[in-house]
């Protein structure tokens, strides 16, 4: 995504799963670009599972003063945000990405409108139990 004159790299990074299925997921925005760049972090999506009994989109909550939910990533510095999931066993898909606007159509893997993804990180999959 460019963004004034920037552009944004988003990745997904884990520490575990631990013996107990506790994983600490993170989702990384990097601006890769020589240029300063201003995102919405309201616009920020993630880490958070791909399916599950009710699968909740990891973002942020509004701030009392709107300028406080602008984030000024300087060329080649990074925001992220961390999060902490157990499961017992199996697969699970995580996800994050970055939307242009505010919209209803949030899906775990990205926007139901793809005209409304600015960009998204790689999908991560993390293995959970003994195998």
């Amino acid at each position: 995504m460019t963004v004034g004159g920037g552009r944004l790299e988003l990745a997904l990074s884990c520490d575990g799963p631990d013996p107990d299925g506790h994983v600490d997921v993170r989702l990384t925005v990097f601006n890769a670009s020589t240029e300063p760049v201003v995102f919405d972090r309201r616009l920020l999506y993630g880490p958070h599972p791909g399916h599950g009994d009710m699968v909740m989109l990891a973002s942020e909550p509004s701030a009392r003063k709107p300028s406080q939910h602008f984030v000024l990533l300087n060329p080649l510095c990074f925001y992220g945000r961390q999060r902490r999931y157990q499961y017992s066993s199996g697969e699970m898909t995580f996800h994050g990405y970055l939307v242009t606007e505010r919209t209803d159509g949030l899906l775990p893997a990205g926007p139901a409108e793809p005209g409304k993804l600015a960009v998204g990180a790689e999908p991560l999959v993390v293995r959970f139990g003994r195998e």
